[in-house]
């Protein structure tokens, strides 16, 4: 998991990579189970507006990070790479 979003209503959503290439998907909290409680050291925490809560690396969950990732802009590629990978490498059961 690379982030993890909680609406105020208490949904929460996942960010997933599930296929190398692509673009990580956001999928319903509902459909995982936890295997692990690591938290990443790159994780920061945002309390959005409307009451929820955003945890993730800074950089993805403020601002148009997503939306330069679905543009292809080759700085973000670079740099969802680069912490995903740290993200990934501190966690055994990835």
């Amino acid at each position: 998991m690379l982030e993890l979003h909680v609406s105020s209503d208490g949904s929460s959503s996942l960010r997933i990579e599930d296929s190398s290439g692509e673009l990580a998907g956001l999928y319903s909290g509902k459909c995982f189970d936890q295997v692990s409680d690591v938290i990443p050291s790159q994780w920061s925490v945002e309390i959005n507006r409307r009451g929820g809560l955003s945890l993730g690396p800074r950089e993805w969950i403020a601002g148009d990070f997503w939306e330069r990732m679905m543009e292809r802009d080759p700085e973000a590629e670079s740099s969802f790479e680069v912490i995903r990978d740290a993200i990934l490498a501190e966690d055994p059961s990835t």
